[in-house]
C-alpha cells in the first residue's frame, strides 16, 4: 500500500511530459503571459520541493508529524 502511494505521488508531481515542453509554451514570455501549461508546470516544482523539504526521513511518504512539524515552521503561534 505504501508503495502504491509514492508511486502515485511520483507519477503526479513528476510526470514525463512535464519535461517535454510545446511550442507554445516554449514561444511565451513575461510579455506574452503564462499559459496554463508553464503555470501548472511551475506549480508542480514548487510542490515538489515543498513535498521534499517536509519529508525530513526521506522515505517518499509524509507522516502527521512531518505534516504538523511543517504547519508549526510555516505559521508561527507568537
Amino acid at each position: 500500500m505504501r508503495a502504491m502511494v509514492v508511486l502515485g505521488l511520483a507519477a503526479l508531481l513528476f510526470p514525463a511530459a512535464a519535461g517535454a515542453q510545446t511550442d507554445r509554451a516554449r514561444a511565451a514570455t513575461s510579455d506574452q503571459g503564462v499559459t496554463k501549461e508553464q503555470y501548472v508546470d511551475r506549480a508542480k516544482q514548487r510542490a515538489a520541493k515543498r513535498f521534499d523539504k517536509l519529508d525530513t526521513n526521506h522515505d517518499g511518504v509524509l507522516s502527521s508529524d512531518e505534516r504538523r512539524t511543517g504547519r508549526k515552521k510555516k505559521s508561527p503561534q507568537e
